[in-house]
């Protein structure tokens, strides 16, 4: 009772020291210490929304305490996840004490919360540098480092510091190994699916895929599969193999390169729509698909993406075999603050019937995380698609296609074995000398984890847009499968 009371007297201290700043002298002195104790006494007991309140009280009682509180206030921030103005109190709480560990450790632990993990992983080790073994901090460092590697896709290092450390290998280093180990750990998985769009066509599909590391670097995948076309009075099924690589050489640069081949068991080229039975001119036609490229991060804040691909047509089933495309893909993500990223994106190919397309995309992200329970992201964007007729088929598209959509995306957990993950857009969409249309589509996953290394999901969606669908029908989609890790 006498602690709860030493708290209402100084709450209400501080109410008052707001409201009438005219106060000073000796008593503003003495309220300032009565409110410092009892933000202490807070800290200590994790009640951190009521700690950031009478510390801010003290400093208003008495603002020369600012400086020496800092560091002190930071941590009460960071501990509410408001992670910016943590930053900016640990920067200055280090201005005033450059060498104050605990101070260095919050600002880096704050740094990698942010998502700047380079940034996280450089203040670490210079930490680590500057205090040898076994100098206090130094297991929070390197856990904090480890975290950091980690989290910017060097999971090997990560391991290594875990593991070569002189500490204990259990409570939060031991679960974070543990998770390290299982992403590096081979897995499998089996999941099947259909696609209906409003032509009306049906594409049932199932796949088993595997992968796994060959090194804590190069990854594989392997998937063999089987989808049905159902449309245009008949039916044919259409199995396919495939694999993939992913070397990330560094925290910089990663290359990658996958395959699939399909077989078609008939294939007719019927002017479109096709004639009711479609003549089939061939069979067991066999079409192999692709792409390669690369990754490159020469900044923390930016990032490029560029790759070479050969993509089969708008429908599993080809109109023509002459219907597929090859072309070179490219996009830049460039962070223009801490939660804005200019995303631009385009695209050249070419159709095998002599027929080209060029795209291109912009968008403004703006991304809100709120702990691990929820990431939300807005992203405005325009795109724009031209197809150039020559002759053929000309299948892909009208003349021009220009679109304004508004996306959202929301992911996060729901307790320790449920996560999701929504995404919806919906915008405007205008083909050249045609009246703008309404377009949106939406998708939606939900995943169960069962055990620590089993994962049960399910998603579904639907939408419609030329950018996205030649023909630009309604396609309507759903699909479940099971992950299990090894």
């Amino acid at each position: 009772m006498e602690a709860r009371a030493r708290h209402v007297v100084a709450l209400a201290l501080a109410l008052a020291l707001l409201a009438a700043p005219a106060l000073a002298g000796a008593s503003a002195t003495a309220a300032a210490d009565s409110l410092l104790a009892a933000a202490r006494e807070a800290a200590a007991a994790d009640r951190h929304a009521e700690a950031i309140a009478l510390y801010e009280a003290a400093v208003a009682a008495e603002p020369e305490l600012a400086p020496a509180l800092a560091g002190e206030r930071a941590y009460q921030l960071l501990w509410s996840d408001r992670l910016p103005e943590a930053l900016a109190l640990f920067n200055a709480a280090l201005a005033a004490d450059r060498e104050r560990a605990d101070w260095q450790l919050g600002r880096a632990r704050c740094l990698n919360w942010m998502g700047r993990h380079d940034e996280a992983a450089t203040a670490y080790a210079a930490y680590l540098a500057a205090h040898p073994a076994p100098a206090a901090g130094r297991e929070e460092a390197e856990l904090g480092l480890a975290q950091a590697e980690r989290w910017r896709g060097r999971e090997d290092r990560a391991l290594a510091i875990l593991e070569s450390a002189r500490w204990p290998i259990e409570g939060e280093r031991r679960e974070i190994r543990d998770e390290i180990r299982a992403e590096l750990a081979p897995w499998v998985q089996i999941a099947g699916g259909k696609i209906h769009d409003s032509d009306p066509t049906d594409r049932p599909w199932l796949d088993l895929s595997a992968g796994g590391y060959l090194t804590p670097r190069l990854s594989w995948e392997l998937v063999a599969g089987r989808a049905d076309f159902e449309g245009y009075g008949y039916e044919t099924p259409i199995p396919h193999l495939g694999a993939g690589l992913r070397w990330r050489a560094s925290a910089v640069f990663a290359l990658q390169a996958s395959v699939d081949w399909s077989q078609i068991d008939l294939e007719f080229v019927d002017a479109y729509p096709p004639a009711d039975p479609p003549a089939v001119l061939a069979k067991d036609y066999q079409l192999a698909t692709g792409e390669a490229g690369f990754i490159w991060r020469p900044r923390q804040h930016l990032r490029v993406d560029f790759a070479l691909f050969r993509q089969a047509g708008p429908t599993p089933l080809a109109l023509a075999h002459e219907n597929h495309l090859g072309g070179v893909a490219a996009g830049i993500d460039l962070e223009l603050g801490r939660a804005l990223t200019l995303v631009l994106g385009g695209g050249l190919a070419e159709v095998e019937d002599d027929n080209r397309r060029a795209q291109a995309r912009a968008a403004l992200r703006w991304t809100w995380r709120q702990s691990r329970a929820l990431e939300l992201q807005l992203e405005p964007e325009l795109r724009w698609l031209d197809y150039e007729f020559t002759g053929g088929l000309g299948y892909w598209s009208p003349d021009a296609v220009q679109a304004a959509v508004l996306r959202a995306v929301a992911s996060g957990e729901l307790g320790p074995s449920l996560d999701y993950r929504l995404e919806a857009g919906g915008g405007s969409e205008r083909e050249k000398d045609a009246d703008a249309v309404g377009i949106g589509d939406w998708s939606a996953e939900l995943g169960w984890r069962l055990v620590p290394r089993a994962r049960l999901w399910a998603a579904g969606g639907s939408g419609k847009s030329r950018l996205d669908s030649a023909g630009g029908y309604r396609r309507e989609w759903w699909a479940a499968g099971l992950r299990l890790g090894f």
